[in-house]
């Protein structure tokens, strides 16, 4: 990391933290070390824009509202990057909007105020399920606000838009997405540990699908732990065009720890170009749209992004996903995003358990979960999930 010199900005996915700590002092600890740890590794990058994840409170996934004292913790060990306002949104709600430059604006979103990962956020009288709605409707002035300024934006977030979100912010999410769509440039989430991508599409007005016309790409960057279940470390390095913020490339690294485990040492590797690998003459939304049609039909294609997928993994608990059943709930996971849209496609959730993970601390596997397969103990190898470097 500390040989890219042409670094704009990093973008940190969230979960600063590792899963299974004890306590909010252990979580605070962590927040400011990999803070420092980030400087000190990286001193070119000059500016670093952040999202919160369901692993940065104690007990993880439970976000209250308000929340201050993670919260003066992020704007203490975080905040440099962001301006005043920026500043006191994040003293407020965890989110904020901030400029990255001459016309670009980052807004970076709290998820656990509109996911029900956050066990608050399924009792509709709470603080943190109300939040959920202020914080859209700040969202959207914020898009408002860009776009008649003639800025672009790139949204940050931890959990990618689709299972598990209130469905009134889905469905609003991919609204606005549609109606700034050239406004938005980049999404960019993670939480997940698996390296993939989701097809954002029109609604036309509908509030339970959204299968018009491709609007954006929905990035799910690799992390930088083995994953759940084990994966490689990876990171990504994303291309655009400095005029208009547009996406280019997504060019992504990995850590062989087979490899690495023989050798006594990490060594961060090319793994693959986004454009290259998937024979795109350029990188959009349609051209995207038109990549997953092909991952449908193309049984070598889905064998290529499979192994991206679990960042090129070969040890022995890579899970199977040979049947069609399981291909195809993978594929419609990047195709459709609302709930009648994923019924739609032939997909389901359940299907795809033998690609999936369940953190062994979260609420889906205290709650013995049937999704909750291949549960593997945390190693030691890293702490930080889900970053993006650009």
């Amino acid at each position: 990391m500390a040989t890219q010199k042409d670094v704009d900005v990093a973008l940190f996915t969230g979960d600063f933290t590792q899963a299974g700590l004890t306590s909010q002092a252990q979580v605070d600890a962590t927040i400011a070390y990999d803070s420092a740890q980030l400087r000190k590794l990286v001193p070119s990058v000059k500016k670093v824009f952040f999202s919160v994840g369901n692993h940065d409170a104690f007990p993880g996934d439970v976000f209250p509202f308000p929340f201050p004292s993670l919260y003066e913790q992020l704007v203490k060990d975080w905040g440099q990057s962001l301006d005043d306002r920026a500043r006191q949104m994040v003293l407020h709600g965890g989110y904020y909007s901030t400029p990255a430059g001459d016309g670009l604006q980052i807004i970076s979103l709290n998820s656990l105020y509109l996911f029900t990962l956050n066990p608050l956020v399924k009792n509709q009288s709470s603080a943190a399920y109300h939040e959920g709605f202020v914080q859209m409707d700040w969202f959207e002035v914020e898009l408002a606000a860009a776009e008649k300024r003639g800025d672009k934006v790139w949204v940050l977030g931890h959990i990618p838009f689709s299972d598990g979100v209130v469905e009134a912010h889905l469905i609003r999410y991919l609204g606005l997405v549609e109606k700034y769509k050239n406004t938005i440039t980049g999404q960019f989430f993670g939480h997940d540990h698996h390296d993939y991508f989701r097809v954002t599409r029109a609604c036309g007005g509908s509030n339970t699908t959204c299968q018009g016309e491709p609007t954006g790409v929905m990035f799910a960057g690799p992390s930088l732990t083995e994953g759940w279940s084990p994966m490689n470390p990876g990171l990504r390095t994303y291309l655009y065009d400095n005029a208009t913020f547009n996406i280019q490339d997504a060019v992504t690294y990995y850590v062989d720890l087979n490899e690495s485990n023989k050798l006594g040492k990490l060594e961060m590797k090319f793994e693959y170009s986004f454009v290259k690998e998937y024979g795109l003459s350029e990188f959009s939304p349609a051209a995207v749209a038109g990549l997953v049609d092909r991952l449908n039909t193309s049984a070598p294609l889905f064998a290529t992004f499979y192994q991206n997928y679990f960042k090129r993994y070969t040890g022995p608990s890579l899970p199977d996903c040979t049947s069609l059943k399981c291909r195809t709930a993978l594929v419609c996971k990047l195709a459709a995003l609302t709930p009648a849209d994923l019924a739609r496609c032939g997909g389901s959730l359940e299907s795809l358990a033998p690609a999936e993970h369940c953190h062994p601390h979260g609420a889906a596997a205290k709650a013995n979960s049937p999704r909750c397969v291949n549960q593997m103990a945390a190693s030691d190898l890293g702490k930080n999930e889900g970053a993006v470097w650009l």
